[in-house]
């Protein structure tokens, strides 16, 4: 692995993180504010659903933002 590469993950791991951290933050916000469909139940069980969803996208955006970084570099370097 060059410098490049690790800058790169660095990068993409931070973004997916915010992003995957927003997600939750907004899911969590609108689920707390009350019953779903009247039952505490089906709260609990929405906001696992949505954590792992959260998660899920992190896992997904890390990898893919990481492999369009490492693409656009080459794109960048072979115009010039």
């Amino acid at each position: 692995m060059d410098e490049r590469f690790r800058e790169n993950a660095a990068r993409a791991n931070l973004k997916a993180s915010n992003i995957a951290l927003s997600v939750i933050f907004l899911v969590l916000l609108i689920l707390c504010q009350g019953k779903l469909f009247g039952s505490l139940d089906y709260t609990l069980i929405g906001v696992i659903i949505a954590l792992s969803l959260a998660l899920a996208l992190r896992m997904f955006l890390s990898e893919y933002l990481l492999y369009r970084y490492d693409h656009d570099d080459h794109v960048v370097e072979s115009e010039d």
